[in-house]
Parts: structure tokens; sequence; C-alpha cells
């Protein structure tokens, strides 16, 4: 009995390590209210959804200029918890239930290519990510 306490003790404190190290970055910036002002130069909406497969985003590649502001809506459009996080720029939805949305703004000021993703524990790895490209 004091055995099978000490393997569940185990497990709980993994994934709770598990969760800290793989659930990405915390976002808690950049959300866009009506009252938010654009900045200056082009401006690049961009639309996100859960994919046909519960576990994608419906795009695996965006492309932007660097220097665009680039406006994300993220709408959570599968059964579960979702969000979805962009490394490289410190920018992200909360997690969102079912139906709800998000819309974040950031200006893609560095070139290269990021990844975005999904940070709910185990999405990522299930293939729910993609690339942005900055050029």
């Amino acid at each position: 009995m004091k055995k099978s306490y000490l393997i569940i003790g185990f497990i709980i404190i993994v994934v709770i390590i598990g969760f800290y190290f793989f659930s990405g970055p915390s976002i808690t910036g950049n959300v866009v209210s009506e009252s938010t002002s654009l900045q200056t130069g082009q401006v690049k909406e961009i639309l996100f959804r859960v994919g046909s497969y519960e576990y994608n985003f419906d795009k695996d590649n965006v492309q932007v200029n660097q220097g665009d502001t680039v406006k994300v809506t993220f709408k959570n459009t599968g059964r579960i918890i979702h969000n979805w996080v962009l490394r490289g720029h410190n920018v992200g939805t909360a997690i969102l239930k079912p139906g709800a949305s998000q819309t974040v703004q950031f200006t893609a000021d560095k070139s290269g290519t990021f990844e975005y993703f999904c940070s709910v524990p185990g999405h990522r790895e299930k293939g729910m990510l993609g690339s942005l490209s900055v050029s």
C-alpha cells in the first residue's frame, strides 16, 4: 500500500515538472483590444483555427514581412482546450475552451523562421505546430 502511494506521488511530480518545462513561454501581454492603436506599416491579419484533426492548426506555414504588424486571431474550433504560442516573439493566447477565440498582436521585428504551437502538454508532440517565416 505504501509503495503505491510513492509511485502515485512520483507520477504527480513528473507530470508537474513536465508541464513546467513543456508548456511553452508564459504569455501575459500583447492581447489586442478595440482601443489598441496599430503601429505604422503593413498590417497582416491571420486567422488560426484547430484543423480537421484535433491536434493540428489549419495553417502549417505563414509568411510575413519584417516590420509588419501581425494581428493573429486564434479560434478554438476543437473539442478540448488549446492555445496558440509563437516562440521568439513572446506572444500567444491564453488556453481557450472550445468555441472561444482571442486576438494578439505583435511586430515582426526579427527575420527568420519561428515555430508556433499549442502549449497544452502533449499537443505540440502530437503535431499541433507550424512555422512563421519573417523576411
